[in-house]
Order: structure tokens, then sequence, then C-alpha cells
């Protein structure tokens, strides 16, 4: 379709200009461009797609138009939204369409979807939010347009890199995470046990269910290195530890495989397991921390230098991801009855790993 104002329509138009607004940002990419559709990916990961929904789109066409985006959207985020001018009933349906399309459950993949109205005013379906597309539309009209050959020269740049990226993103999601999995039923089965056997004397409990004690250590029991990493002090200990693990554990696992993830939660349970006993001389620790530090600082290294081992779109906001729960965990570590030995030492050995 040429871009001659007097051969497009409005919501084409409109459409070109938010996706010029979204390229303002020289780390977005544009890796998708035709007359019904344009898509844009964001550094943080985000993908964006902008559907011209004029006069002339028979809605049974943007139907399938939406099953199709949702369909082949297997991992990550993807925002909709539907440019639609005309009067409001045409707006209704575009709407009802969009709200209709929207998974009833939505857990690995996230969608949102939008109604851009003629006015230039959004407005939010159902998902999650868009600060981005929402900054976009507001400045619609402050970057120019692409040319053709602008137009040309983006996809070539993006579309390449797009393939690659969702080819490597679509077989990361289709591994499980068995082993994370079995850490953490392994934990809750502990811990019921810890309560059914439990009769008031719980520390001793814990001792004898193998808590890490540098005492012991030094009289041969070295498998408490590894026992006290299962064992947890209370429900809130295991449901932070819990927590912790959903987040990193599954995504490492993926990228790392099974053999590695193991060695690599052992060793940071090991190293944990060590400074608690021989640095800091705590005479009983129980806890997964240092496991989950060791995955923690072993993740950030892994977005910091990827080393094509994570998509490189989304790798900001695996670094938000893995950055913000660091910090605050470096806080929480030095809170009364916190073991910040076991922290630094699984953290410092998943690291180096």
């Amino acid at each position: 379709m040429s871009d001659d104002s007097t051969t497009v329509s409005s919501e084409y138009q409109q459409r070109e200009d938010i996706v010029a607004s979204l390229l303002g940002d020289s780390s977005s990419r544009l890796v998708a461009h035709n007359a019904q559709q344009a898509k844009v990916l964001l550094e943080t990961g985000e993908e964006i797609a902008l559907l011209t929904c004029d006069e002339e789109l028979a809605l049974p066409e943007l139907k399938a138009q939406l099953a199709s985006l949702v369909e082949q959207k297997k991992s990550g985020t993807l925002l909709i939204a539907a440019v639609a001018g005309g009067d409001d009933r045409r707006k209704r349906e575009v709407r009802r369409l969009l709200r209709k399309s929207a998974p009833s459950i939505q857990f690995s993949r996230q969608f949102g979807f939008y109604l851009v109205g003629g006015e230039g005013q959004l407005q939010r379906i159902t998902g999650r939010q868009a600060p981005a597309l929402e900054r976009a539309v507001r400045s619609t009209g402050e970057q120019n347009r692409l040319d053709e050959e602008g137009i040309q020269t983006r996809l070539a740049q993006g579309h390449d890199q797009y393939q690659t990226d969702q080819r490597r993103s679509d077989a990361l999601a289709q591994r499980k995470p068995w082993v994370t999995w079995s850490i953490a039923a392994t934990c809750v089965l502990l811990f019921a046990l810890e309560q059914l056997w439990s009769s008031g004397a719980f520390s001793a409990l814990l001792w004898r269910m193998g808590a890490n004690s540098a005492s012991e250590l030094r009289d041969g029991e070295v498998w408490r290195l590894f026992s006290s990493a299962f064992l947890h002090g209370g429900a809130g200990h295991l449901l932070a530890n819990l927590v912790a693990l959903a987040v990193f554990g599954p995504i490492l696992e993926r990228v790392l495989g099974a053999k590695r993830y193991v060695l690599l939660y052992g060793l940071a349970a090991l190293g944990g397991s060590l400074a608690s006993a021989f640095v800091g001389n705590v005479p009983l620790s129980v806890g997964s921390s240092g496991a989950i530090w060791g995955l923690m600082t072993a993740g950030l290294v892994m977005s910091l230098v990827p080393r094509g081992l994570l998509p490189s779109s989304s790798l900001a906001l695996k670094r938000h991801q893995v950055a913000l729960p660091l910090i605050v965990n470096v806080v929480y570590s030095f809170q009364p009855g916190i073991d910040l030995y076991a922290h630094f030492g699984g953290g410092i050995a998943g690291f180096i790993l």
C-alpha cells in the first residue's frame, strides 16, 4: 500500500504515526509491516502488533487475524492494538472481538488488548498494562513516518534477529523444568514431615533431619551440607524460597539443561552451607537460600554476558527481573535471624559457576 495520503485510510495513517513513535527509541525493532498490521519489538521484549481496522476490513477477517496472533505467540508478551475509526457501532464490534480473542487463562503467555479510536484515544480492553504503547499514542506526530525505503531498512535490521529470537524462545519454552518442580516438591514434603514430627523442640527436630552444623561437619557428617538446603524453619521461610525458585529456576533449567542446572544448584547450596558453617560459624542453619542465591547471581551473569544463551530481545527484561530481587535480598540478608553467610556463599558460587 502506498503512503500517499490520498490513497490510504485514516486508520492506516494513524497506525503509521504510532509505529513512528515506537521506533523513535533506537532500540526498538520493526519486525513485520504490511497494509493490515505492523509489529514492533521493544527492548524490554514486549511485542506490539498494530492492526489497521478500517471500513474495508471485514470482521471475520479481523477475528482470524487476532486468532492467528494469539496462536502463534508461544512465549513472551504480546500487546495487540486495533486502530479503528468509523462510527460507535463499528468500534463496539471491534472491542467485542478483542475481548473474545483474549485467552481466559494466561500463564507463560501474557497478552494485552487495546482499541485505538480515530480521535487518538487508547482504551485497554483486557489483559496487561502497556505503558510504552500509551506513551506512543500520546506522542503521535512527534516523529516523522517512515517512507517505503525507511520501512524496508528497519525491517531488514529487525526481521532476521527477531526470527532467531523467536526460535530460541520457542525452543526454551518447550523444555519442562522437571528438576525445579522436583526440588520444590521435596522442600514441601520435608516441611510437611517437619510439622508432622514436631513436638515442641523444633530446633532439635531440624538437627535430627539434617540441619547444617559446623560441629557435626567436623565430626564427618558432610551430608548435612546438602540436606540442610531442603529444610526450612517456618512456612514464611519456605514460601519465600519457593517464590524465588519459581522466578529463577525454570528459565535457568531451560537454558542450561537439567544436568548443568543440578550442578549449579548443588554447588551453590554447597557454597552457602560451607560459608555458613566455617565463615559465619552459625550453630544451626537450614534453608535453600544459598542455592537460590546461586541461581540469582548466575542469572545476573547470564543476562549481562548472554553469549547467545538468551534471546537478545528479552535481555533488558531479564536484567530487570534478576537485579531487583537480588537488591531486595541483599537488604533482607542483614535482618536479624537471617543467615547472610549462606546467602553470600551461595551467591559467590553461582556467580563463579
